[in-house]
């Protein structure tokens, strides 16, 4: 099965008072993509892996890219299985793609995983200083086993402590579970909705330096009125939550009515002593789109 989809690109304002541009997006592709295909962007290119085959559901996806400029760049991608086959017994927790000679290697498994138990992975992420993948699995209800796999010398090692205690609300399996986790220095960073925030988000943050866990809130801003926004695909109802440079991120999403894109930054500062987050936000900008049969948010991604 593939999906039709329009792409779009804007440069994201560093500052500013909130507005609607007048003028509409353009949009750089049309086309098809694989249905539920794994995407990430390295510029110039965006790619895609693998999808769903409703024909044959134990076939493995093509990978596919989509070149948006004229320069080359290479580098690699890292990705983690997401699909509950236990039928492939020899399958790895997850791969990396050189995209300089389109081959790809399996990343050493943590040991004890269990290919028939994928979700008892609670947390991966690639973080910097030196540039680790990080892979979390649960150990008991309420900690998990750090472990951490070197990029360079390809070696995997336990963290100190390895066994460390998780946050309820990363470790949420739930639609109203957080999004995935993005990566500044050695600390990553959540966002989930509460029940109890009304239009506010909660902001969740993890120092593996220092095993510790930060909370804050975006309070106040009434910037989000989610009722009214696209879903995000695997994100549930929340925004695109994305690190553009140093303590800045980007919150992005689309209005069903509105037919438009708001971008808002934001400044996250930890107050470890306090063990809190101090969240300013930077500028709040939108973006017109243009008309669409069916406008919802299929990817986003910052390059």
């Amino acid at each position: 099965m593939w999906s039709r989809s329009k792409w779009y690109t804007f440069s994201v304002q560093a500052d500013g008072p909130g507005k609607v541009y007048p003028k509409p997006l353009r949009h750089f592709w049309r086309g098809k993509v694989p249905t539920r295909a794994s995407l990430a962007t390295l510029s110039p290119h965006v790619y895609a892996f693998g999808g769903v085959n409703y024909a044959n559901p134990s076939a493995t996806g093509d990978s596919g890219v989509l070149q948006t400029k004229d320069y080359s760049a290479g580098n690699k991608i890292y990705l983690r299985n997401s699909l509950f086959q236990t039928h492939l017994l020899n399958h790895c927790w997850g791969e990396v793609f050189d995209v300089d000679n389109g081959k790809w290697e399996a990343l050493l498994n943590p040991p004890n995983y269990l290919v028939q138990y994928p979700e008892s992975i609670v947390l991966s992420a690639i973080v910097e200083n030196p540039e680790r993948v990080i892979v979390a699995y649960r150990a008991s209800y309420n900690s998990a086993i750090f472990y951490a796999y070197n990029v360079r010398h390809r070696s995997r090692g336990r963290l100190a402590p390895a066994k460390r205690w998780h946050h309820d609300h990363v470790c949420d399996n739930t639609d109203s579970g957080p999004g995935n986790c993005v990566s500044a220095g050695n600390t990553l960073y959540w966002i989930k909705r509460e029940k109890a925030l009304k239009d506010d988000l909660l902001f969740i943050a993890y120092d593996l330096d220092l095993n510790m866990w930060l909370e804050g809130c975006l309070r106040g801003h009434g910037i989000f009125f989610f009722q009214d926004y696209g879903i995000l695909d695997g994100e549930g109802s929340h925004p695109g939550f994305f690190h553009l440079e140093k303590q800045r991120f980007c919150l992005l999403q689309f209005a069903d009515e509105a037919d438009y894109i708001s971008c808002v930054v934001v400044h996250v500062s930890p107050m470890r002593r306090m063990k809190t987050l101090d969240i300013e936000v930077v500028c709040d900008q939108k973006y017109a789109m243009e008309p669409t049969i069916c406008p919802a948010l299929a990817f986003c991604d910052v390059v």
